[in-house]
C-alpha cells in the first residue's frame, strides 16, 4: 500500500515538515560543494542537479494525494539522475557524494512497495557501475569499485528495515482504530461516566461523563494532564492515584472532583487496560461514579466504626460463604453490625409454622412460632412485608421482612436484652441492608439445595441416579474396610422391558418403573441405597447385609413388580480390597448369568444357581427381619 505524499486534508505547511529531511540533505550537499578543495566542479551539471531538485520539492508540495506506482518510481528516477549529476559534477567519484544515493531508496521505501525498492537498488547499482566501467580514469578510478556493492547492500539494509518499521506502524494504526471504534462503542451505551485515556491523555469520553463533569467533549478530548475536572489543589494527590493504577496494570481509587461550574463531587474510579499498542503505551477505560450521596451516609454514620466496618464486609462474606453456611453467616454479621444479644433467622415451612432455620447468640428463641399468633413479631413481618419492632419489659425485638421480588420468604429477628425505646435510624438501614442480603444467600441456598439434588436424582423415578449411586457406594466400601461389616450390591434388570414398552406404549413404561422403585423403596432399611443406574437397571447397595441375606430381600421384592412384569438379579459380596468398579463388574456378570439361565431370577457372583421364582420359600415381609448373616432367609 502507497503512502500519499500529501493528503487532500493536509496543509503545505505539514506536506513541508515532512519533505524537510529530503530539503536539508540536498541543501547541505549544495553547500558544501564550494569546500571540495582541488576537486574540479562542473558547475554546468550541478545547475542541472539543482533545478531537477527543485522541480521535485515544488511538485510534492503542490500535488495532493500524489501516490501512484508510476509517479513514485518517476521521482527516484528523477532524484537519483539529480544525484549522479551532482556526483558527477562535483568530482566524480573523489568527490564523497555517492553517499547521497540513500535518499532515493529511503523515498521509496518511505513510499513506495517492495517491488519498488528493488527496481531503485537496482538503478543505485547501475547509476555507480556505469561510471566506473565507461567513464573510468581518474575522475572515476577503479578503487572505486568496491563501494557498489557495499552501497548497494547498505542501501536495501535501510530500504528493507524503514518498510518494516512503516508495515508495523500502520498495523498499530488499524488495531488502535478498530479498539478506538470498540471502545466509542461501547462508552456510548453506558450511563456512568466512562473516559479512554492513554499516556496521560483522554482520547474518548461518553455523554454520561460530560454531563457528570459539565464539562463538553471537546474540553475533554486531547486534555492532558492535570485534567480539566481535578482540583487544582489535589492535582499532586489525584496524580499519584493514578500512576499507582498504572503501574498496578489497574485498579479503584476514589477522588475528589470538580464540575464546570466549580461545584465539587466524591467520585469512585476503575481503571480497566483495554488494549496492548506493542508500543509501550498504556491505555485504560476508566469507569466514573458520583458517590458523593454515598460518602455523606458514610460520614454521617462515622461514630459507629465498628458497624461501618462490618457493612463493608457483609457482601463479601455473604458472596463467599457456602450455601449451608449462608444463614449462619447473616446471623453472625447481624450480632457483629448490632448491639443485640441473639440473631433467628425465620423462614415459612407446612402447616403455617415459622421455623427457626438458623439462631445464634445469648436469647435463643423456640424452634418455631405460631404463624397465626398477631403477638408474635416474625408472623407481623412475614404477613405485612414491614419491619415490626417491638420494645418490651426487658428489652427489645425488631422483626425485618427477607424480601424477594417485594414476597417476603423469610424474616430476620434480633433480640436486646437491654429496654430500647426505638431502633436507631442507623442501625435499621444496616439490618435493612443484611436482610437483603439474606435474600440473596437463602435463595442461593436454595438454588443450590435443588441443583444439588436435581444433579444426584433421578427426574423419572425419583431415586438416587447413577452419579450419586457411584459417590455413595465408594463410600460405603471405604466405611467396610473399616469396620469390617459385610456389604453387598445388588443390579436388577426389568425382563422384556422394551417388549412391555412397544406393547403398552412408554407412558405406561415410565409409569411401571415408577411403581417399582416406590414400592421397592418400602421393602428397604433407612441404611440400603436403591438407585436406578440406567434404562430398567436399578442398583441395590446393602450395607451389613451378606449375599443370602441379599438375595431374601430379592425374593420378597419380586411381587412388587406389578402386571405380572418379572426382573433378574445379579448379585455379588464386597471382598478387602475390592474396588468400586470390580465390584460393580462382578455383580453385572452375575445379571448376564441369571438373563441367560432363563431370566426372572437371582445369580451371585460365586454361583449361577437360582433363586425360586415367586411362590417358593418364603421370604421376610421386611427389610427388618433380615439380620446381616441372612438368617431370614
Amino acid at each position: 500500500m502507497l503512502l500519499p505524499l500529501r493528503s487532500e486534508d493536509e496543509s503545505v505547511a505539514d506536506a513541508a515538515r515532512r519533505l524537510a529531511p529530503f530539503g536539508l540533505c540536498a541543501l547541505v550537499a549544495f553547500a558544501l560543494l564550494p569546500l571540495s578543495g582541488g576537486v574540479d566542479v562542473r558547475w554546468g551539471e550541478v545547475a542541472i542537479s539543482a533545478a531537477l531538485t527543485v522541480v521535485l520539492g515544488v511538485t510534492a508540495l503542490r500535488w495532493p494525494r500524489v501516490s501512484t506506482e508510476r509517479y513514485v518510481d518517476l521521482v527516484a528516477l528523477v532524484m537519483l539522475v539529480a544525484i549522479m549529476l551532482l556526483r558527477d559534477g562535483a568530482g566524480g567519484g573523489r568527490g564523497g557524494y555517492g553517499v547521497v544515493v540513500i535518499m532515493p531508496v529511503l523515498w521509496v521505501a518511505l513510499y513506495g512497495s517492495r517491488a519498488q525498492l528493488w527496481r531503485v537498488l537496482v538503478l543505485v547499482a547501475l547509476a555507480y557501475s556505469l561510471p566506473l566501467a565507461v567513464i573510468g580514469g581518474e575522475r572515476y578510478p577503479s578503487t572505486a569499485w568496491r563501494t557498489v556493492p557495499l552501497t548497494v547492500l547498505t542501501s536495501a539494509i535501510v530500504g528493507v528495515v524503514v518498510q518494516e518499521l512503516l508495515a508495523r506502524e500502520r498495523a498499530t494504526r488499524v488495531r488502535l482504530q478498530a479498539e478506538h471504534d470498540r471502545s466509542a462503542a461501547i462508552l456510548g451505551a453506558m450511563h456512568e461516566g466512562f473516559a479512554v485515556t492513554r499516556d496521560g491523555a483522554i482520547v474518548d469520553v461518553n455523554d454520561a461523563l460530560c454531563e457528570l463533569t459539565g464539562f463538553t467533549r471537546e474540553q475533554l478530548v486531547g486534555a492532558r494532564i492535570p485534567f480539566p475536572f481535578w482540583p487544582e489543589e489535589l492535582t499532586s494527590q489525584i496524580e499519584d492515584q493514578r500512576l499507582r493504577i498504572r503501574n498496578d496494570d489497574g485498579g479503584v481509587f476514589e477522588a475528589t472532583f470538580q464540575r464546570a461550574d466549580g461545584t465539587r463531587f466524591e467520585a469512585e474510579t476503575t481503571a480497566v487496560p483495554i488494549v496492548d499498542a506493542g508500543d509501550g503505551s498504556a491505555a485504560f477505560l476508566k469507569t466514573i461514579r458520583d458517590i458523593t450521596t454515598r460518602k455523606r451516609a458514610e460520614r454521617a454514620t462515622r461514630e459507629r466504626s465498628e458497624q461501618l466496618a462490618a457493612l463493608a464486609t457483609i457482601t463479601r462474606e455473604v458472596a463467599y460463604a457456602s450455601p449451608g453456611q449462608a444463614r449462619e453467616t447473616i446471623c453472625e454479621l447481624a450480632l457483629t453490625i448490632t448491639s443485640a444479644s441473639s440473631a433467628t433467622i425465620w423462614e415459612p415451612g407446612e402447616d403455617d409454622w415459622l421455623l427457626s432455620t438458623c439462631s445464634l447468640g445469648e436469647l435463643r428463641p423456640s424452634a418455631r412460632a405460631d404463624a397465626d399468633a398477631t403477638q408474635e413479631g416474625a408472623s407481623r413481618a412475614l404477613r405485612t412485608s414491614a419491619a415490626v419492632f417491638l420494645p418490651t419489659t426487658s428489652g427489645a425485638m425488631h422483626f425485618q421482612p427477607i424480601l424477594e421480588e417485594g414476597r417476603a420468604i423469610g424474616v430476620l429477628g434480633l433480640a436486646w436484652a437491654i429496654p430500647l425505646a426505638a431502633l436507631a435510624e442507623t442501625e435499621a438501614q444496616l439490618i435493612a441492608l443484611l436482610a437483603h442480603e439474606a435474600s440473596l444467600a437463602i435463595v442461593k441456598a436454595a438454588a443450590h439445595a435443588e441443583l444439588e439434588r436435581l444433579v444426584q436424582t433421578d427426574p423419572l423415578t425419583g431415586l438416587p441416579n447413577r452419579r450419586s449411586f457411584e459417590s455413595t457406594h465408594r463410600r460405603e466400601i471405604a466405611a467396610a474396610q473399616r469396620n469390617g461389616r459385610p456389604l453387598t450390591l445388588a443390579i436388577l434388570d426389568l425382563d422384556h422391558f422394551k417388549a412391555y414398552n412397544d406393547t403398552h406404549g412408554h407412558p405406561a413404561g415410565d409409569a411401571l418403573l415408577r411403581t417399582v422403585s416406590d414400592n421397592w423403596t418400602g421393602r428397604l432399611r433407612a441404611t440400603d441405597v436403591l438407585a436406578r443406574w440406567g434404562g430398567e437397571e436399578f442398583c441395590l447397595l446393602l450395607p451389613g447385609c451378606d449375599v443370602r441375606g441379599a438375595c431374601a430381600l430379592i425374593d420378597a421384592l419380586r411381587p412388587e413388580v406389578p402386571h405380572a412384569q418379572t426382573f433378574s438379579a445379579g448379585v455379588t459380596a464386597w471382598e478387602s480390597g475390592m474396588t468400586a468398579e470390580q465390584l460393580i463388574a462382578r455383580a453385572d456378570e452375575a445379571l448376564y448369568a441369571a438373563k441367560r439361565d432363563g431370566r426372572n431370577r437371582t445369580a451371585t457372583a460365586a454361583t449361577t444357581l437360582a433363586s425360586a421364582p415367586p411362590g417358593g420359600p418364603p421370604a421376610p415381609s421386611s427389610a427388618g427381619e433380615r439380620g446381616a448373616s441372612g438368617a431370614a432367609a
